[in-house]
C-alpha cells in the first residue's frame, strides 16, 4: 500500500485542536507527533524537504482508499477515471489546506513536494518505508492576507465537518484524473495567488478578481453588478445591504482607478 505524505506549518496552534482528520476518502490531516514525526525528521536531514518553515501537520493521501472512493463518485455523474490516472498528492494537498482556510481561517506554509512510503504490515511497529520524494516550491500564507483573514476570529476553532463540507464541494476542482473548469474554478485560482503572493497591491487584484469570476456575468456596469450580489449575498438586512454596496463600491473604485494609472504610465511604443 502507498501513502504520500506533504508536510505543512499550519496556525494558529490554539485553533487546530485535532491530532487526526479524515478530511476526504482517503485524505487525512493529522499533527506530527510520535513515529511518524521521528520518521519524517530523520528522513529529512537527507532529503531537506522543509528547511525554510517549521512543521507541525501533514497531509496522507492513502492512494488505494482515494482512488476507489473517486471512482465511485465519478460513476455517480456518469464518468470514469482515465487508465493509469496517478494521484495529484500535491492537488489534493491545496484542495484540503484551502478547505481549512475557507472552513477555520488557518494559515499555512507548505511545501509542494510529496514524500511516498510504503506500508507492508499496518500492525507492524515501522509501518511506513519512505520509498522517494518529489520536490516543488515553497507555498506560504502572505502576512497581508494573514492579517485580514485571521484577525477578529475570537474563539473561532477548527470544525472538522464543515472543513469536510468544503472540501467535498472543492472535489471537482482539485480531483485526480477528471477535473472541472468553469467560473469558480477560475475564482479559485485567483483566490489562491492572492494568497500566497507577498505583494498586498496583487492581494488585492486578486481578490477582486475572485469576486469577478464568481459575480460578473456581463461586460458592462461590472461594479454596480458585483455591488449589488455581494450586498444581497452577506448583507443581514436593508441597511446593511446600502453599507455594503456603498463600500464595496468604494473598494472596487481603488482597483479601477489603480487600472487606469497603469495604463497611462504605458510607454507610447507599448500602445
Amino acid at each position: 500500500m502507498k501513502i504520500t505524505c506533504v508536510l505543512a506549518y499550519l496556525y494558529p496552534q490554539q485553533r487546530l485542536t485535532i491530532s487526526r482528520c479524515t478530511i476526504a476518502p482517503g485524505v487525512q490531516i493529522i499533527r506530527l507527533s510520535g513515529r511518524i514525526e521521528r520518521l519524517i525528521l530523520s528522513c529529512s536531514k537527507q532529503w531537506k524537504l522543509h528547511e525554510e518553515f517549521g512543521v507541525t501537520h501533514a497531509i496522507l493521501v492513502d492512494e488505494e482508499s482515494y482512488l476507489a472512493a473517486l471512482k465511485k463518485r465519478l460513476a455517480l455523474e456518469g464518468s470514469s477515471l482515465p487508465n493509469d490516472t496517478s494521484v495529484e498528492s500535491q492537488a489534493i494537498a491545496r484542495q484540503a489546506i484551502l478547505s481549512l482556510v475557507l472552513s477555520s481561517r488557518i494559515g499555512f506554509t507548505f511545501r509542494d513536494a510529496v514524500w511516498s512510503f510504503e506500508i507492508e504490515d499496518r500492525n507492524s511497529r515501522k509501518p511506513y518505508v519512505p520509498s522517494g520524494w518529489v520536490n516543488g516550491p515553497l507555498y506560504a500564507m502572505s502576512q497581508t492576507m494573514g492579517w485580514a483573514l485571521l484577525r477578529n476570529t475570537g474563539d473561532l476553532q477548527f470544525d472538522s465537518r464543515k472543513a469536510r463540507a468544503i472540501c467535498s464541494a472543492l472535489d471537482r476542482y482539485f480531483r485526480s484524473g477528471i477535473w472541472w473548469v468553469d467560473r469558480i474554478s477560475m475564482a479559485l485560482g485567483y483566490f489562491w495567488e492572492a494568497l500566497c503572493t507577498p505583494f498586498s497591491q496583487q492581494s488585492f487584484l486578486g481578490l477582486t478578481n475572485t469576486l469577478e469570476s464568481l459575480l460578473s456575468t456581463k461586460p458592462i456596469e461590472i461594479t454596480h453588478t458585483l455591488a449589488e450580489r455581494i450586498a444581497v449575498l452577506i448583507g443581514k438586512n436593508q441597511a446593511d445591504r446600502i453599507q455594503t454596496y456603498d463600500r464595496f463600491k468604494s473598494l472596487y473604485n481603488i482597483r479601477l482607478q489603480r487600472q487606469r494609472s497603469v495604463e497611462c504610465a504605458k510607454p507610447l511604443n507599448s500602445l
